[in-house]
């Protein structure tokens, strides 16, 4: 999940280089670095899930419906 964090921050910061290597930014471009920032991110999430990590986050009105509750 932290991988997908730093795609998203080198499109932010439009950097070059992650540690001294080419960013996803500069391989990818900024629209494909976030696009797999997202997919590495949301697999990150989906393994803790299937893990047993995530208690609470499927208790969530809006990942229950899709819609955040209204009062």
């Amino acid at each position: 999940m932290h991988l997908g964090s730093l795609y998203h921050d080198d499109v932010i910061d439009h950097a070059d280089q992650l540690r001294g290597r080419p960013s996803a930014n500069a391989v990818w471009g900024p629209h494909l670095a976030v696009l797999g920032g997202d997919c590495v991110t949301s697999s990150g999430v989906r393994t803790l899930l299937e893990l047993g990590q995530c208690e609470g986050w499927d208790r969530s009105p809006r990942v229950r419906t899709g819609r955040y509750p209204t009062r």
